[in-house]
Formats: structure tokens, sequence, C-alpha cells
């Protein structure tokens, strides 16, 4: 189970492509790892990540965080990862998030994780917007709120989240009537924008 939770937090971030402002390192570096040639992607995200380039930043990050051609090393993923985050990279400070949520090269602490969710979902990263609803309606890290839950779950319904679409069924089901009725209405929108 530990195995498909790491497959689709990798998957999750790796998808993204990378932004029209990669350096040739980072695409090169980009290249390689989906050719499996991490070598090559280790060696390209550095130059670019010492450089100060924040979307490398993040990769090499993943690439420590996951042992994918280093020593797997969750403390210098920190690191990387932070480095980005700091520069305003909506990945890098998911990827703080997920760290800081997880206890993985720093301590367990989800009102950091909740923080660095919040920068990311403010930036419109979806994921992040998910993640964050979920701690308002668990009350994790932040103090719980079915208001907020339902405000993070909404945005990234917005934007085709299907998990969201299904949590806010479900704060649906279980409040009042009136603020389920409008919650409802807002689902089937975004399961109608979602199908387009």
């Amino acid at each position: 189970m530990n195995y498909f939770k790491s497959l689709y937090f990798v998957i999750a971030v790796m998808v993204t492509s990378t932004s029209g402002f990669a350096s040739d390192e980072t695409q090169a570096g980009w290249i390689a790892y989906h050719r499996n040639d991490y070598a090559t992607a280790l060696r390209e995200f550095r130059v670019a990540a010492l450089r100060g380039e924040a979307e490398a930043q993040w990769r090499l990050g993943l690439m420590y965080a996951t042992g994918r051609g280093v020593t797997k090393d969750e403390t210098l993923a920190v690191t990387w990862f932070r480095k980005s985050a700091e520069q305003g990279d909506a990945r890098g400070q998911f990827l703080m998030a997920h760290m800081y949520q997880r206890g993985l090269g720093v301590k367990q602490d989800e009102s950091t994780a909740a923080s660095w969710y919040r920068k990311a979902a403010e930036q419109g990263h979806v994921r992040a917007q998910y993640l964050l609803g979920l701690m308002y309606a668990d009350g994790r890290g932040v103090q719980q709120s079915n208001t907020e839950a339902a405000a993070w779950y909404r945005k990234a319904a917005d934007q085709g989240d299907a998990d969201a679409m299904g949590q806010l069924s479900l704060l649906a089901k279980y409040n009042e009537p009136a603020d389920s009725n409008n919650q409802i209405t807002h689902v089937l929108g975004s399961v109608i924008r979602a199908a387009r």
C-alpha cells in the first residue's frame, strides 16, 4: 500500500510539464528522467538548481525523495524543496507540505504542512487545494471548519479534481439542507465543466 501511495505522489507531481521558462538544463533533465537516464537527469537538474532555478530545485529534490538515480535522502530532498518553495514555486511548496505532513526529512508538523499547502493552493495548485480542504475537514494542522474545507474543495473541483467533487458531495450529504443544495449544485456544475 505504501508503494502505491508513493507512486501516486510521484505521478501527481511529475505529470506536470516543465514551465515555459525552464532552462535548457531543466528541460534536458526532464527528458533524461523520462528515459530513465537518471545520471544525466541528476547532472542537468543540479546545474540549474545550483544556479537558483526553482523548478530544477524541486525536481532535484524529488530525485532524492524517491531515490531515483541517487541514494534516497529525504533530508536533502527537503533542502531542495525548500529552496524552490521559498522562491514561490507552487510545486516546491506542495512538496514541502507533503514532507511536513508525513514527517519525511523533517519532524512531522501538520500546522506547517497546512501553511505550505495554503501557499501552493493560493497559486491554484489543485492537489494542494484538495489536501488543504481535507485538513480543514479533519481539523489537522488547522482549526476544523467545514466551511473552509468546502471552499478549498470547490476551488479544486472547479479545476476538475474528482476527489474534491466527492468530498463536496459528502459535505453536502451531512450538512444543513440550505448549504447542501448549494454544494450539490456546485458539484454538478464542476462535473459538467470537467466533462467538456
